[in-house]
């Protein structure tokens, strides 16, 4: 029985220094020429992946483990037996790898790192193309599903201790996807210090699919060997093509040798020169090796445990079975079997000694001690709290402050995975940002939906685009509210009692907790200033102050932005209009706090005399005459 995708017998018997024509294997395979490509680079990568037979078992290993079955390849069907006996059907299980993994991604998975978008002392167009910005990614990130698939691919490194997401160009937006961590291929003599100058996806893709993709080699796809060998049972495997993608970063800034390279066996498909100083992925690990590209999972960690685990309830069950059941002793020929019945109200007889009953203990209560031992010790290992584990309350813990400890304290415990988690945000936003510059050299009116509170806007391309040095990129979480109704309710009561939020508000983040939205509103009146510094700035144009502004921080924006500006050595034309508005501001706040005059004060100050005081005031209008409904109101009727 196969145990690996890729075994020794499945190899091609043709020398790794050798092509199949029988020119020698050039390791630089991005220094031939376009056409000969596949000929160098597809038995480089067998020769890399015979050589990394212990990585693939050792993945398959860890599968085995979390999914806690004969897991034989990662390709379902591809090399599983005709006939086999079925496996697990009797055998009790506690699979601690698996419980460990689900609570860690579970509680570091569920967050959502988004990548802001911060000018560097930009001016305020700047500002709001940033703002715009951030919130284009956050509608290309949500178009293309990157969190889920960054997911699976935190729990692919909790499991083999790496997970990838690839990003790709296709039908003019910007995808990405969970690649199989077994698909990707690096040497190990290059990957020394964890950054590789190469990179190698190796992939099974239908010949339809690639006629599709890349129709002008639709005779040599037609001509392809499958991709799996002879033996394997699933019928639809001769229609699987084997390809192998191939980045080689470039040597320097100024070299000209990094290359893209897509390949079957007999054909180079597609061939390019790569200019960027990246891989398309975005790289997950749980915990980083000393040397080497791949990381250290939580299965690898767990994998001793989950052994001993497995023989203890092995001999458990079985010394269950065999002595944990009913016996009864009895004195011979006192008692006949046929005696042993559940009749109701029966009555027996025996002669001589009475019937013994027995149960006898399966194992020594230690054995069941070492085995709860292990089991907690797996998730201390992990670092995972009994609070994270089985969703109960510590006992002691009863306030939310002291909850609130205890997770903190567990949370550092993953801070440097957070840390990476949230790196590989940023690193999937500059991928991003370049391939969707690429996207609009060739449309211009490229364009995103975006979700924007309650509301959907669709923003262009050049409408929120910015230059590379014009801003820097930082990771926060994608909302500040908890999840959970009662860590929401008392984050938003921290917030009222600190007097950031009112109580109406507070109400509606309760309803709808969008805090971002709700900033929006509050910092509106300094940003409508914002907006008019930059003005006089840019264009000189000047807006009169309304009395619906914060006159107090318009006019302190206003005096520093001036202030600013005359350092700078702004025109004066410009500084007149900060000085105007600046005035403006302060007459337009004393008016509105002038006290309103007593109209006989006034005209005393006017040196009036009473009878003129008399004259200018109104004469009090006569009261109405009592009516009745048996009395018709007519004029001059008493």
């Amino acid at each position: 029985m196969a145990r690996h995708d890729l075994s020794d017998k499945e190899i091609p018997t043709h020398k790794y220094h050798q092509t199949k024509g029988g020119k020698n294997l050039e390791p630089r395979w991005w220094t031939v020429e376009e056409s000969a490509i596949h000929e160098h680079l597809f038995p480089l990568v067998r020769d890399i992946e015979r050589r990394q037979l212990y990585r693939r078992a050792a993945n398959l290993r860890h599968a085995r483990l979390y999914h806690n079955m004969e897991v034989l390849g990662f390709y379902a069907g591809v090399n599983n037996p005709t006939v086999f006996e079925p496996f697990n059907s009797a055998r009790i299980s506690i699979n601690v790898v698996k419980a460990c993994i689900d609570t860690a991604c579970s509680k570091l998975a569920k967050s959502k790192p988004r990548p802001i978008f911060l000018t560097d002392g930009g001016n305020w167009d700047q500002q709001e193309r940033a703002k715009d910005l951030t919130k284009f990614l956050d509608g290309s990130f949500a178009a293309m599903e990157y969190y889920a698939a960054k997911r699976k691919a935190a729990r692919d490194a909790m499991i083999f201790g790496t997970g990838a997401i690839k990003f790709y160009k296709e039908g003019g937006q910007v995808h990405c996807e969970r690649a199989l961590i077994d698909e990707i291929i690096i040497d190990d003599a290059e990957a020394i210090y964890g950054e590789p100058q190469s990179l190698h996806q190796v992939r099974y893709v239908s010949r339809d699919k690639l006629k599709e993709a890349f129709p002008k080699h639709e005779a040599a796809i037609k001509e392809a060997a499958p991709g799996f060998s002879a033996n394997v049972t699933s019928p639809g495997a001769k229609d699987i093509i084997r390809i192998v993608e191939s980045w080689h970063l470039k040597s320097g800034p100024d070299a000209d040798d990094g290359a893209h390279a897509i390949v079957i066996d007999g054909c180079t498909l597609f061939a390019e020169k790569y200019t960027r100083d990246f891989f398309p992925f975005e790289f997950i690990r749980w915990t980083e090796r000393v040397t080497g590209f791949f990381g250290i999972g939580i299965a690898e960690e767990l994998t001793g445990i989950q052994i001993e685990l497995n023989k203890l309830f092995r001999t458990i069950q079985k010394a269950q079975h065999l002595m944990c059941v009913p016996r009864v002793w009895f004195q011979a020929g006192s008692v006949s079997n046929k005696n042993l019945t559940n009749e109701i109200g029966y009555v027996g007889t025996y002669d001589g000694a009475p019937p013994m009953f027995t149960t006898a203990p399966a194992m020594p209560p230690e054995a069941y001690q070492h085995a709860n031992t292990l089991y907690n010790r797996a998730f201390e290992i992990v670092g995972i709290s009994a609070l994270s584990a089985t969703a109960q309350k510590p006992a002691g813990l009863d306030s939310g402050r002291a909850l609130r400890e205890y997770q903190d304290i567990e949370s550092e415990r993953f801070q440097i995975f957070s840390q990476r988690y949230d790196d590989g945000a940023l690193l999937a936003a500059k991928i991003t940002i370049e391939m969707t510059q690429e996207l609009a050299e060739d449309d211009p009116h490229y364009a995103i939906k975006a979700q924007d509170g309650k509301s959907i806007e669709e923003l262009r391309w050049k409408d929120v685009n910015l230059e590379r040095d014009q801003y820097v990129m930082r990771c926060f979480p994608s909302n500040i509210l908890p999840a959970t109704p009662a860590g929401r309710l008392q984050t938003i009561q921290e917030l009222v009692q600190a007097g950031f939020i009112d109580r109406e508000n507070a109400l509606d983040l309760l309803d709808f907790p969008d805090l971002e939205a709700f900033m929006g509103y509050k910092n509106a009146p300094v940003e409508m200033v914002k907006k008019i510094i930059y003005r006089i700035l840019k264009d000189g144009e000047y807006q009169t102050p309304e009395p619906y502004m914060n006159l107090t921080v318009a006019q302190q924006m206003a005096q520093l932005a001036y202030l600013k500006a005359k350092n700078d050595n702004v025109p004066e034309e410009r500084l007149d209009l900060f000085r105007r508005f600046i005035d403006d501001c302060a007459a337009l706040q004393q008016q509105m706090q002038a006290p309103e005059q007593d109209p006989a004060a006034m005209m005393a100050q006017a040196g009036l005399g009473p009878e003129a005081q008399l004259q200018g005031q109104p004469m009090a209008a006569p009261e109405a005459m009592p009516t009745n409904e048996l009395i018709p109101n007519v004029p001059g009727a008493v």
